[in-house]
């Protein structure tokens, strides 16, 4: 993991410089705090009017366990928006992230060696994730809040 911004590739950088370029509505990106503390974060892109695609989710160490919730909040959102699919890539070594993404229903949806180290996956929006409760707050980019549980909780 870079420990800069300034280390990230070029697309990264700008990314990080002004999420609105990527993630204007309806996509979205949330951030993720645990009493107060920054904890994760996760990226929705709407890729057309049908699909959207998981992006740029992470957890810090320390809250290991996120990354659950944090992607059921962006199933939620994707179908708020009214995309059927929403669809991710992953690196084939990230098994948490691959069983993660099983468990919450995605499937496979191609060859792993067609886009090099990455696992492409898919999951039908008719599928429903649980949300469960928790007292974590999840904040959207825009500055409005959206509140899993009990914020700051």
């Amino acid at each position: 993991m870079p420990d800069a911004v300034e280390d990230l590739d070029q697309e990264l950088r700008a990314e990080c410089a002004d999420p609105t370029t990527v993630y204007s509505a309806p996509s979205l990106f949330v951030l993720a705090y645990i009493e107060g503390e920054l904890a994760g974060c996760a990226g929705l892109k709407r890729t057309d009017d049908d699909t959207a695609e998981l992006t740029r989710l992470y957890v810090r160490p320390q809250f290991r366990g996120l990354g659950g919730e944090l992607t059921k909040h962006v199933i939620s959102k994707a179908r708020e928006t009214g995309a059927s699919t929403i669809v991710l890539s992953v690196l084939h070594n990230r098994s948490r992230a691959l069983n993660l993404y099983t468990n919450l229903g995605f499937q496979v949806a191609s060859n792993p060696t067609t886009r090099g180290a990455f696992v492409q996956m898919s999951l039908s929006l008719g599928a429903t994730a649980s949300s469960g409760t928790s007292s974590r707050t999840i904040v959207d980019a825009d500055s409005s809040m959206s509140f899993i549980g009990r914020p700051g909780g």
